[in-house]
């Protein structure tokens, strides 16, 4: 652990530097391509670096936008991403069959002569002007590129069949009225043609860059990066594709695909959204029924004597899956489903929670009889609506967390998945089956020692634990919270793990180079993306 520590501490800082291209465009007789090498970038490491390509407004530099300009350079070392942006003036630049895209060609042969990255598989990113070339450089060569984003763009390329590979976002502010009718009259005729372009509008912004739009971007470029290791010659694992979603662009909010809901999106309003983290990035989720006739059914049940509150969609399936909450101590089972925030994220996919009101005793010992109320009321939902018993998803906060621990050891056979936060109980390492989530505040020192101690030993003992702790003490952090939907999201697919990552470096590598006690079972992108993302403090206090 020193040792990770130590060199964390002297990672290599991110370079900055350019190469040089003649051409015979008027004011480009010398074209300086500037790139930025990522932070902590391994030489050595397996496979290739991708490249994102950036565009600024009209005849930009190039150097301040790989510098942090448009502000994708924290984001570049998260990924591990190159980023590169030439010095352009007038001559047409954007149109790359005239002498700008040879002269990127040119450049981007002298880059991967000094440093291995992949000049295919090409991601873009412009606004203004520079999302002009952001799309028309993709269609000149689409071969060579993977994912575009044009923001505030006023030209596009004409669709043809030629881009169905190549994914598209298009965004503008809707009081950028010109660019705006543009872009909507682009997307129409990329869905006309079976191109599937994600399309946002940013009410009341003009010819700006919200900082919306920015993190859209970046959760959908993430996405097609980490989808698509093959361009970079690595390995793609066989798993189920992550969640997708369906956007209403008339709302602004979002379900998941098959469901009642995203089949009452009117088609004019209806946006694909390839996952959960770009759905979240592209609005906000919407409430189960709101496009059809359905309610959300809410009981409250005494069962051996403790009050358990249930929430469940009005149509329920026989294959729905159960998420047990227990939050901190005495909590009531309402408490649970308001401030752990899984409610709506839980039955907008159609899930039912159990949320038990735990108050006396030492309930968060399973064995004073908390494990058996958490069984039978499992069961009893299970029997009332005809749901098949599956393994259930389990979340804990504090005592509630050492009650979900500790029911890995005594209940083996009930968790599919669990999660907890500010725990400092754990069973014996050996006992853990099912897939966990630990997350602890870095400033709730003793907790953070003692799940730090949990994870080595029962990694070592062969579990499949994820750890993210946040810059915060033993109080709610709503980043964790993110992550742990994340996580079960990913974990109920069922998918083999596709990712790993590494503890404190938070870089993805394959399974075999990281020593077992910092292996981080990441089972696909979406969840790869969220883990590596910077935490905050907290962000609310319950």
């Amino acid at each position: 652990m020193l040792l990770l520590l130590v060199a964390h501490a002297y990672a290599a800082e991110p370079e900055i530097d350019c190469v040089e291209v003649k051409t015979r465009a008027k004011e480009n007789a010398l074209v300086k391509v500037w790139y930025r090498v990522p932070r902590n970038h391994d030489a050595n490491g397996k496979g290739l670096s991708r490249i994102l390509i950036l565009f600024g407004g009209r005849n930009s530099d190039g150097k301040p936008e790989v510098s942090g300009k448009l502000g994708w350079t924290e984001w570049a070392d998260l990924n591990g991403i190159f980023l590169v942006s030439p010095t352009l003036k007038n001559d047409d630049y954007w149109e790359p069959e005239k002498w700008s895209g040879r002269a990127m060609q040119d450049a981007l042969a002298q880059i991967a002569a000094k440093y291995r990255i992949a000049t295919s598989g090409l991601l873009y990113y412009g606004y203004s002007a520079g999302s002009q070339a952001s799309n028309l450089f993709p269609a000149w060569r689409p071969d060579l590129c993977r994912a575009y984003v044009s923001h505030a763009c006023g030209v596009f390329h004409t669709p043809t069949s030629l881009m169905k590979d190549v994914a598209g976002l298009v965004t503008c502010g809707d009081a950028d009225t010109a660019r705006y009718v543009i872009s909507r009259r682009f997307v129409e005729k990329c869905r006309s043609l079976g191109i599937s372009i994600v399309w946002k509008s940013f009410p009341n912004h003009p010819h700006d860059v919200p900082p919306g739009s920015v993190r859209l971007a970046q959760e959908f470029l993430a996405h097609h990066h980490w989808t698509h290791p093959e361009d970079l010659g690595r390995e793609r694992v066989h798993s189920s594709p992550p969640p997708t979603f369906v956007g209403d662009d008339a709302d602004g909010v979002y379900f998941p695909s098959g469901s009642a809901d995203a089949e009452g999106v009117m088609d004019e309003d209806r946006v694909a959204l390839p996952s959960e983290s770009v759905a979240l990035a592209w609005g906000m989720p919407g409430r189960a029924g709101s496009k059809r006739k359905s309610k959300v059914k809410i009981a409250a049940d005494v069962i051996k004597g403790v009050e358990v509150v249930s929430v469940v969609s009005g149509d329920v399936r026989s294959d729905a899956r159960i998420l047990v909450l227990v939050g901190g101590r005495g909590w009531p089972g309402t408490k649970s489903i308001r401030d752990l925030g899984f409610a709506k994220w839980a039955v907008g996919r159609g899930w039912c929670i159990v949320a038990p009101s735990f108050a006396e005793g030492e309930y968060w010992e399973p064995k004073s009889g908390s494990g058996v109320v958490i069984r039978a009321a499992v069961d009893a939902l299970c029997k009332r609506h005809g749901i098949r018993p599956l393994p259930v998803f389990l979340f804990g906060y504090s005592a509630g967390g050492q009650l979900v621990a500790l029911l890995q050891e005594a209940d083996p056979s009930l968790p599919a998945a669990w999660a907890v936060y500010g725990c400092g109980v754990y069973p014996d390492s050996s006992a853990v089956k099912a897939p966990g989530f630990v997350s602890c505040g870095m400033e709730d020192a003793d907790r953070l020692r003692i799940s730090r101690d949990f994870i080595y030993r029962a990694r070592e003992a062969g579990g499949q634990i994820l750890w993210k702790p946040t810059r915060s003490g033993h109080e709610l952090n709503e980043d964790a919270l993110e992550l742990a939907r994340f996580f079960f999201s990913a974990a109920a697919d069922g998918s083999p793990c596709a990712l790993w990552g590494e503890d404190d470096t938070h870089q993805i590598r394959p399974e075999t180079d990281i020593d077992i006690e910092f292996r981080n079972p990441l089972f696909n992108p979406d969840l790869a993306a969220r883990w590596k993302r910077e935490t905050s403090g907290p962000r609310f206090d319950k």
